[in-house]
């Protein structure tokens, strides 16, 4: 692949849910898929973006981002970086909190404030940005003031 290939930097597989594999359940396909893309990046010296869907917040998963990742706990483990972007609001005490997905949709035309949350880094920091979506400029996240 390299040789046919030579300026490759980066490998996108979204969807990342609906790649089919090989194991007795669908936890345990997404762990081969997961461990062999994270060996396709070793081996070729490129980075491998997943991009994969969240279960809704609820109760069961409010305190963990990793275990908002659908059907696998292995997508947060075998990552290098794991983060999640969310769209958020602003309420009138100046506090932000998460839009409802429908609200969202509503307003992407006009442009939505997205959370970035960095929940894994091994080697630099964690943390929570904000950015402006906006689709006047082409879908393009601007620094959010």
């Amino acid at each position: 692949v390299r040789a046919k290939y030579p300026d490759l930097k980066l490998i996108l597989v979204d969807h990342v849910d609906q790649v089919s594999g090989t194991g007795q359940n669908r936890v345990s396909e997404l762990e081969g898929i997961t461990k062999g893309l994270k060996n396709i990046a070793r081996d070729l010296h490129v980075a491998v973006l997943e991009v994969s869907h969240v279960s809704r917040l609820n109760d069961n998963n409010r305190n963990s981002k990793s275990s908002r990742m659908r059907n696998s706990e292995s997508k947060a483990q075998d990552a290098d970086i794991a983060w999640m972007l969310e769209p958020v609001k602003q309420l009138p005490d100046k506090s932000w909190v998460s839009m409802d997905p429908d609200e969202a949709r509503l307003k992407m035309a006009s442009g939505v404030f997205v959370s970035v949350s960095m929940f894994k880094q091994r080697h630099g920091r964690v943390g929570n940005h904000r950015l402006f979506l906006s689709w006047r400029t082409g879908g393009r996240f601007e620094t959010a003031e």
